[in-house]
C-alpha cells in the first residue's frame, strides 16, 4: 500500500486542508506557543537554524527575503520597529527611553546642537566602547568624530589646537 503523500492529489487535498486549518486563530495561536516552546529547547534551535538556512539558501526565497525585507524598511511601521530593535539590542534602551533623553536634550546634539531635523537622521545614542555605559545623544558627524579619536580627550585637545594654530594661516590665505 501506498504511502498517503506518494499520490500528487492527496497532496493537494492535505495542503488545502491544512491551510484551512491553520487559518482557525485558536489553532494558530496554540502551533505559535508550542512553537515557540520547542525552538528554545537545544535540539529546537539547531534544527530551526537549520530549517532556517535552507529556506534563505534557495535562490527563489533569497529574491522573497531580500523584496520582502525593502518593503518592510521603507514603511513607516518598519522603520519605527527597526528602531526599536536596535535601541534594545545595542543599548537596552527603549523608544520611550530615547524619546526622553531626546525631549532633555531640546531635540539636539550635545555638540554641536544639530537637531534632528538640520541633520536630516536621527540622534545617534553615544556609548563608551569600554564600558558600554550610554553617555548622550550625539549626530551622526560629531559621534563619528569622537569614534575616529579614540573617544580621547587628549587627542581632542590637541585636533582643537591644530585648527587653531592653523586659523590664521586659513584667513591669510583667502
Amino acid at each position: 500500500m501506498k504511502a498517503y503523500s506518494a499520490k500528487p492529489e492527496n497532496n493537494v487535498k492535505k495542503r488545502i486542508y491544512m491551510k484551512k486549518y491553520y487559518a482557525k486563530p485558536e489553532v494558530m495561536a496554540d502551533h505559535k506557543a508550542k512553537a515557540k516552546i520547542y525552538n528554545a529547547t537545544p535540539e529546537g534551535k539547531i534544527i530551526f537554524k537549520e530549517s532556517s538556512k535552507k529556506y534563505r539558501t534557495k535562490p527563489e526565497n533569497k529574491i522573497k527575503i531580500k523584496l520582502h525585507t525593502k518593503i518592510k524598511n521603507m514603511t513607516p511601521e518598519g522603520k519605527l520597529y527597526n528602531k526599536i530593535q536596535n535601541l534594545k539590542k545595542h543599548f537596552n534602551l527603549t523608544l520611550e527611553q530615547y524619546n526622553e533623553m531626546l525631549t532633555l536634550q531640546v531635540s539636539g546634539c550635545t555638540i554641536c546642537g544639530k537637531t534632528i531635523q538640520e541633520n536630516g537622521k536621527a540622534l545617534a545614542v553615544d556609548h563608551d566602547h569600554k564600558t558600554g555605559q550610554i553617555r548622550e545623544l550625539l549626530c551622526h558627524s560629531c559621534n563619528v568624530a569622537l569614534g575616529e579619536m579614540n573617544d580621547s580627550p587628549e587627542l581632542l585637545r590637541k585636533a582643537a589646537d591644530y585648527l587653531e594654530k592653523h586659523k590664521n594661516n586659513i584667513k591669510n590665505l583667502n
